[in-house]
């Protein structure tokens, strides 16, 4: 499922070495931006493409700092609830991974430090 999460261009080849990821990065928008520039449904069929799950609940792959891409789907031959958020691959997602200061939370009981980016990102998720 963490592949699925970067949607088409994972499934079309675009993330799949480090050659094609430079050519994304470099080369490729300034034909088409196989990131941004591909539809809500396009990224939903790479998921099932890549997972084979039949259901997508939620997806979102328009990105931001604190805004990660993810998807939520029903997993039925596993029998789970996926939620699969991207790794880092637009400018908005290196905002979110800089934003690096150590803040203490609580939660379940316990106490301890998180990634400030990561939970803002947690969160931004968690209220979607």
């Amino acid at each position: 499922h963490s592949r699925a999460a970067y949607g088409f261009a994972m499934a079309d080849g675009h993330v799949s070495s480090v050659s094609s990821y430079i050519k994304l990065q470099t080369v490729q928008p300034l034909r088409f931006d196989v990131v941004g520039g591909v539809s809500q449904q396009a990224n939903e069929e790479a998921i099932r493409k890549l997972t084979g799950v039949d259901e997508v609940l939620q997806s979102n792959f328009r990105n931001g700092p604190f805004r990660p891409c993810y998807y939520v789907a029903i997993d039925d031959s596993n029998g789970y609830i996926v939620v699969a958020v991207r790794g880092s691959l637009q400018v908005g997602d290196l905002l979110s991974d800089v934003n690096a200061s150590s803040v203490e939370r609580t939660m379940l009981g316990g106490t301890g430090w998180v990634h400030e980016g990561m939970l803002a990102s947690a969160s931004y998720i968690h209220c979607c």
